[in-house]
């Protein structure tokens, strides 16, 4: 019962049992398995959070650092090179988010846009009539075809 609680086999909870009685509640957790180490850690790590928290540069010709550009950066001013995966891994493991807001151009009048989405938007938007009568089909008819698939069943 224990084991289908925690969606585990019957062995592996009578194996946690067991060390648990033999040596105490730190033979549970199993050590962390080794891995490849990072090749972005310590100094180089805290050189790279420090250059995107400055944000992108003239050099960079972008508005917003993305995993392509750390790959370019690392690779240019460090001499380390990495794969787009392992780029994402090193900005992940930096506290970075892949989710961030739709960048904005420098360049953009937001007063403009106010005045078009009070003044324009709302044509745009509006229903159109024919619209409404094609998606809605006619009175007397119930069935969603299309107008010249109607007329081939009579």
């Amino acid at each position: 019962m224990i084991a289908r609680l925690l969606g585990r086999s019957r062995r592996r909870v009578q194996d946690w049992a067991y060390a648990y009685r033999d040596d105490g509640i730190d033979a549970i957790h199993p050590p962390k398995p080794p891995g490849k180490k990072p090749r972005v850690r310590g100094e180089i790590a805290q050189w790279l959070k420090a250059r995107l928290d400055a944000g992108p540069t003239q050099g960079d010709k972008v508005c917003t650092l993305r995993g392509k550009d750390v790959q370019r950066i690392l690779r240019e001013e460090k001499g380390v090179t990495l794969s787009l995966n392992a780029a994402y891994a090193t900005l992940h493991r930096l506290g970075y988010s892949c989710l961030a807001p739709r960048p904005r151009h420098e360049k953009q009048d937001l007063a403009a846009q106010q005045k078009f989405k009070a003044e324009q938007a709302p044509l745009f938007s509006a229903p159109s009539v024919p619209r409404l009568l094609r998606t809605a089909g006619s009175a007397e008819s119930t069935s969603w075809t299309r107008p010249a698939s109607a007329s081939r069943g009579r």
